[in-house]
């Protein structure tokens, strides 16, 4: 390489290096992976606790009993981020999901009622769906109802 070329293509490549930077750089995981695994580990949750007590949760004090099996899946539900129907049994208690198959809810991102998005059915299956789509769709089991404090007059 002469003189001439250096001048010019060194300032270029400095350019390349100084912009696309040296080693890794991490990224944030998407919003549709964190909702795959919100759900998942919601579900695992609800799978351990069917497991340890041979019958499903019915409420989220129930499932805090397991908490310690699947930390990081009571957050969502405490957040509000995931709502679930209590009550209802697995279709399956394998450690895969979809070993048997319901088309029933069982979980789902809040926003899902009223702009649709990615819900859990019985077999912990996941996937997207349109508001319209969830209204139609079956629920697997019952809300919990909202804590509501009482007025202090």
């Amino acid at each position: 390489m002469n003189k001439t070329s250096f001048k010019f293509f060194a300032p270029i490549a400095l350019a390349l290096v100084i912009t696309t930077g040296c080693g890794s750089s991490q990224t944030s995981p998407s919003p549709d992976t964190v909702s795959l695994t919100k759900l998942n580990e919601v579900g695992e949750l609800y799978r351990v606790y069917s497991i340890t007590y041979k019958k499903p949760p019915k409420s989220k004090a129930e499932v805090t009993k397991v908490e310690n099996a699947v930390p990081s899946g009571l957050t969502p539900i405490n957040t509000g981020d995931i709502v679930i129907f209590w009550g209802a049994e697995l279709s399956g208690l394998d450690e895969e999901p979809g070993s048997t198959t319901s088309d029933k809810i069982l979980a789902y991102e809040k926003q899902v009622p009223a702009s649709g998005g990615k819900v859990m059915t019985l077999d912990r299956r996941i996937r997207t769906m349109t508001a319209e789509e969830f209204a139609a769709a079956p629920k697997a089991g019952t809300l919990e109802p909202a804590k509501t404090e009482s007025k202090k007059q």
